[in-house]
């Protein structure tokens, strides 16, 4: 085997490990592995807008069929599903700040989701941040007892003085 090909191995290997990569088979009638975890503000945490909205008495709501969970959520996952009545969990911990949040729902129909939990933040840590600073968001998707795996995204948190204006959203729309 070539030099290059053993690091290519190795880095490969390495990767798996530390779940930056992940390499599954298809099964007919399995679950998919296609999923995708996204945060609000393309990666930007403004907790004047978290403790706003955090006294809120909205229960898990559905905007669409395609939308399962809280509207209000900072945190999603785009799911493609393979089949009908498909059972999904899915948890959310951003470090430092919020308890693991856990949606847990039976998917109607094979197609694409938008999977997004109540997220339980500790509104006294985000009250109290004063400096900006980085944290991680861990996504973690089960779907019909097959773990697909875990998925971590950094965010960058603004102080609790900071106020979003405006965000430019994934299509390029000013918002």
């Amino acid at each position: 085997m070539s030099k290059i090909k053993k690091i290519i191995l190795l880095i490969a290997l390495i990767a798996s490990s530390l779940n930056l990569v992940t390499f599954a088979q298809s099964t007919p009638g399995a679950a998919s592995t296609e999923w995708v975890p996204s945060f609000r503000y393309q990666g930007e945490l403004f907790p004047v807008e978290v403790l706003t909205i955090s006294q809120r008495t909205t229960s898990l709501l559905r905007k669409d069929n395609a939308f399962i969970g809280d509207p209000l959520s900072v945190a999603e996952v785009s799911y493609i599903s393979t089949k009908s009545n498909s059972k999904i969990h899915l948890e959310v911990l951003v470090d430092g700040l919020s308890q693991t949040s856990i949606l847990e729902d039976t998917l109607p129909t094979a197609g694409k989701y938008q999977l997004a939990p109540y997220i339980r933040f500790d509104t006294q840590k985000l009250a109290s941040i004063t400096m900006p600073r980085e944290t991680t968001v861990t996504y973690k998707l089960i779907a019909d007892g097959v773990y697909l795996g875990t998925k971590t995204l950094r965010v960058q948190v603004h102080a609790t003085n900071d106020v979003p204006y405006a965000f430019i959203d994934s299509n390029g729309a000013l918002h």
